[in-house]
């Protein structure tokens, strides 16, 4: 025990005695401070005035006893030491003390003993000082993680194994409805989640567990206890326990309002490309009113082109735009004398140099609307040849848009194939002749393999 201050409540009526206790523990070293008291009323007020390290009580006092003495002590709730000293106790009755609550108990005629038995009982009640200040810190840290999560305004959950609910927070009760009392009766996934939900959630929670994947977010539908559904995403990550997964927790989130605004998001796009293709109707119309072949022809090349691009397996997206730019790629013959659009026979070179224009022409009434597909630059190309040749950029190879590619083709196509005022219509067999033996040098050979084959194979006809 050293030299440390020892404070000791001695609850004993005979002043010598209670020296005889002190002279003991001072012959060991040790530096004391200590009080003796006889009555309820003295212990009463020790207690309250002191802060004692052990209690040395007799068993039988006057006005007293040890058992009223730590009867008292218990009741001040206090972790003291409590030992009886006694000259004339049966061991039955010392056995009974301590299943009262004292630790132990010493003869007054083997006060030897007294120094081991208090140094014992110091440590244990040091040992389950230290235990108690980690459970208050445990519970200190409980608290605050529970007041943390219980602030957050998302679901925080915990799962075992069995995808039972073992713990969540305030707002997980407020979302679903369910309490604590539902979680102590016992409340699985599978009741918050859709069944056609589950199959996909059991096999995430699974992977997860077996350390598949070292987090997990899905998109999932959650059921309330009243039955009504909304959609979540839902993060998790495994419990880990000595090394080994024991369970889940993780974190669900409403995407009610983010799922409503991508559906109007949705809607507001369809809405714009429904207007898009309302201004190429409008200019399609307005090109068939300055020349009603050019409609026509317009319309014919757009299916063609659209069945290439199918064939070459092109996102559904790019077949829109291509049928888009398609119906549309000859509107800069708005721009070129009617004369001209309407002559019989051939042209002069000056009257097909204003008529070569017409691309450029198409280009800069295009390149002003915002449209999700590049028709700007698939009407200001589609003459472009893959050597150069073309007009009127005189651009090759991959500076072509494949875009604009596909459409050089179709138009060549629909053109040689259909009645002109200066030769009749040529059979197909001339036109797919004229790009089979050009593919690599005006025209994109991938291309011209593509509308062979939709042609001779897949049997197209215009409509």
């Amino acid at each position: 025990m050293g030299n440390k201050l020892l404070r000791v409540l001695i609850v004993e009526d005979s002043e010598d005695d209670a020296l005889l206790v002190v002279r003991a523990l001072r012959q060991r070293g040790n530096d004391l401070v200590y009080e003796r008291v006889e009555t309820p009323e003295a212990m009463q007020a020790a207690l309250h005035r002191e802060t004692w390290d052990i209690i040395l009580s007799d068993y039988s006092l006057p006005h007293f006893s040890g058992t009223a003495a730590l009867q008292l002590l218990l009741e001040t709730g206090h972790d003291i030491p409590f030992i009886i000293v006694s000259g004339k106790i049966g061991e039955e009755t010392a056995v009974e003390a301590m299943k009262a609550g004292a630790q132990d108990y010493v003869m007054k005629g083997n006060l030897c003993r007294l120094i081991p038995t208090i140094d014992r009982e110091l440590k244990g009640a040091a040992e389950r000082r230290e235990r108690k200040q980690a459970q208050t810190a445990i519970n200190e840290s409980e608290r605050k993680y529970r007041e943390m999560i219980d602030f957050l305004p998302i679901t925080v959950f915990e799962f075992d194994k069995e995808a039972n609910m073992t713990s969540a927070n305030q707002s997980a009760f407020e979302k679903f409805g369910y309490t604590q009392e539902d979680i102590n009766r016992g409340l699985n996934a599978r009741q918050i989640l859709m069944p056609e939900d589950w199959d996909k959630a059991r096999k995430n929670i699974q992977r997860v567990l077996n350390g598949e994947k070292k987090s997990d977010s899905s998109e999932y539908t959650a059921v309330r206890k009243d039955g009504s559904t909304f959609p979540v995403l839902i993060f998790s990550s495994p419990i880990i326990y000595q090394g080994n997964p024991i369970g889940l927790r993780g974190a669900l989130i409403d995407i009610t309002e983010s799922k409503q605004a991508e559906a109007n998001l949705i809607q507001s796009f369809k809405r714009l490309q429904k207007a898009l293709e309302g201004t190429i109707h409008v200019l399609a119309v307005a090109a068939e009113k300055r020349n009603p072949y050019t409609a026509v022809h317009q319309q014919r090349v757009a299916e063609l082109a659209c069945a290439i691009t199918k064939e070459m397996d092109l996102s559904e997206d790019q077949i829109k735009g291509i049928r888009m730019g398609a119906i549309i790629h000859d509107i800069g013959m708005i721009s070129v004398p009617a004369d001209i659009l309407s002559k019989p026979g051939r042209l002069t070179d000056s009257e097909f140099s204003i008529v070569k224009n017409h691309s450029k022409a198409a280009y800069d009434i295009l390149e002003g609307i915002e449209f999700p597909w590049p028709i700007a630059e698939m009407v200001h190309q589609h003459h472009e040849r893959m050597n150069g040749s073309g007009y009127p950029r005189g651009l090759s190879g991959e500076d072509v848009i494949v875009e604009a590619r596909i459409l050089a083709v179709a138009d060549v196509i629909e053109a040689m194939s259909s009645h002109r005022t200066y030769r009749p219509a040529l059979d197909i067999d001339v036109t797919l002749e004229e790009i089979s033996q050009n593919r690599d040098v005006l025209y994109d050979p991938r291309v011209v393999d593509f509308c062979v084959k939709v042609i001779t194979e897949k049997g197209f006809k215009y409509n």
